[in-house]
């Protein structure tokens, strides 16, 4: 039997990142989004349909400025997102993403399967490394919600990386 070691987690990243992998490691940040004391969606990728793709998710870091309970679900329904955000090519190649990432309390996310709940200590952060475990096939999303402690406000992030194949 075969366990993944950290040396080869690092190279799984490094291998998609580089021209061998393609340059499809991808990663962005939906920036600092102020969520209300009720708490709300912070961020949203996106497979859209069509796109030819599977999304294999690397990893994702989620923060807030105060305490309270990140949530990842899965396909729900989408709606009122704004512009998209920037996708970054973590191997700087020419390789533009598929995938559409958005960020922003206006996000009107409900249903779906939750997949992950974290929870954060005010101004901390959390990974998740999934190493390509958890795919989002054409049509599929995730979405993220923060749920404050307390009758607050807060400031959240969310920072995926992942890596694209042709189906």
């Amino acid at each position: 039997m075969t366990f993944l070691t950290l040396s080869s987690i690092r190279t799984l990243d490094a291998y998609y990142a580089s021209a061998m992998g393609g340059t499809a490691l991808f990663n962005t940040t939906s920036g600092e989004i102020n969520i209300g004391n009720t708490g709300g969606v912070v961020a949203a990728l996106v497979n859209p349909p069509g796109s030819g793709v599977n999304l294999y998710i690397d990893s994702f870091e989620v923060g807030a400025t105060i305490a309270g309970r990140f949530r990842r679900w899965r396909t729900g329904t989408l709606s009122n997102l704004p512009a998209e955000i920037s996708i970054l090519n973590s191997g700087a190649g020419a390789n533009v993403s598929k995938a559409k990432f958005y960020g922003a309390a206006t996000i009107s996310g409900t249903g779906g399967l939750m997949g992950k709940t974290t929870f954060v200590q005010a101004s901390e952060s959390h990974m998740t490394c999934l190493l390509g475990t958890r795919i989002l096939k054409p049509g599929e999303n995730f979405y993220w919600t923060f749920t404050p402690n307390t009758n607050a406000t807060s400031i959240c992030a969310v920072d995926p990386s992942w890596w694209e194949l042709p189906i």
